[in-house]
C-alpha cells in the first residue's frame, strides 16, 4: 500500500508539473504555416523509474535544445542530471543529423560526464540511413560507451516501413561488454502521427540481451524484456508535452517501471 501511494503521488506530481509548465509556456501560437518553419525546439523534462526489490528509485532531469537549420538537418545539445543507486551524475550531450545525398542521411551523437559514477564517462555513436524505395528505409550504425569499470561496444541494423501516418520498424542490436558478456536484442515498434501539428504516439517491444548497469561499478550483459509507450502531443503550434511510460525487466536483477514527462517549446 505504501509503494502504491508513493507511485500515485509521483504520478500526481508529473501531471501537475506538466500542467504548470504548459501554462507557463502557453504564449499565443503563430499561424500553422509559420510553425513548420520554426527552427528551434527546447525541451525540459523529468523521469522516475521505480525498481523492484525495494531499491531506491532512479531519477533524471534534463534540458535540451535542437536547431533545425534546413530540411533534414538538425543539431542538438543538452544537460542531464541522473540519480541511481544513491549517486548523482551530471552529463552533457550533443549530436547532429544531416543529409549525405538524395537518398542517404547520417546521424552522430555523443555524451560526456565529469562525474561518471552511474553513467558512462563518455559515449559516441553514428548511423546512416538509406531510402530504399518509397516508404522503405534501411539503417545501420554502431557506437561505444566507456564506463568507470567497463566499456560497451554496440552495432545496430534496422528497417522501417511508412504508410502515410503509420510507421512500423524492426531493430537488431548487438553488444559486447569488456570485460565479459555479449548479446543480441530484437526490437519492434509502431508509430502513429495523428494530427497536423505532428503529434505522435509510439509503442515498442524488445527482447534479448542488453548492456545494463546493475549496481555501482557493475555493468554487464543481462537478459531484457521491455515494453514502452511514448509520444509527443502538441497543444498548439508551439507547445507540446512529451511523455513515456515503460517497463524493463533485467533478468534476475530487477524490473524498472518508468514514467517521464517533458515540455517542448518551438521558437
Amino acid at each position: 500500500m505504501g509503494a502504491h501511494r508513493a507511485g500515485a503521488g509521483w504520478s500526481g506530481r508529473l501531471i501537475r508539473l506538466a500542467a504548470g509548465l504548459a501554462a507557463a509556456c502557453a504564449l499565443p501560437a503563430g499561424p500553422p504555416e509559420a510553425s513548420a518553419q520554426l527552427p528551434i525546439d527546447v525541451e525540459a523534462g523529468v523521469s522516475r523509474e521505480v525498481l523492484s526489490g525495494d531499491r531506491e528509485p532512479w531519477e533524471e532531469y534534463w534540458l535540451r535544445a535542437t536547431l533545425r537549420p534546413s530540411p533534414g538537418a538538425f543539431v542538438y545539445g543538452g544537460y542531464r542530471h541522473t540519480r541511481r543507486f544513491g549517486e548523482d551524475d551530471q552529463q552533457i550531450e550533443g549530436g547532429a543529423g544531416f543529409p549525405l545525398a538524395e537518398r542517404w542521411s547520417a546521424r552522430i551523437d555523443g555524451t560526456w560526464s565529469g562525474t561518471h559514477r552511474v553513467v558512462p564517462r563518455w559515449g559516441a555513436s553514428g548511423s546512416v540511413s538509406y531510402r530504399l524505395a518509397p516508404g522503405w528505409t534501411l539503417s545501420g550504425g554502431g557506437g561505444r560507451q566507456v564506463w568507470e569499470t567497463a566499456a560497451v561496444n554496440h552495432q545496430q541494423a534496422g528497417i522501417d516501413r511508412r504508410f502515410d501516418r503509420i510507421s512500423l520498424g524492426y531493430r537488431l542490436r548487438l553488444h559486447q561488454v569488456d570485460p565479459g558478456g555479449s548479446g543480441i536484442r530484437h526490437g519492434v515498434s509502431g508509430s502513429w502521427a495523428y494530427d497536423a501539428r505532428a503529434s505522435s504516439l509510439t509503442a515498442s517491444l524488445g527482447v534479448g540481451q542488453e548492456a545494463t548497469i546493475v549496481g555501482l561499478d557493475d555493468v554487464r550483459s543481462t537478459t531484457e524484456q521491455s515494453a514502452r509507450l511514448s509520444g509527443t502531443h502538441w497543444i498548439d503550434d508551439r507547445t507540446g508535452i512529451a511523455y513515456t511510460f515503460g517497463v524493463h525487466r533485467h533478468g534476475p536483477f530487477f524490473t524498472r517501471s518508468m514514467s517521464s514527462v517533458g515540455i517542448r517549446r518551438r521558437f
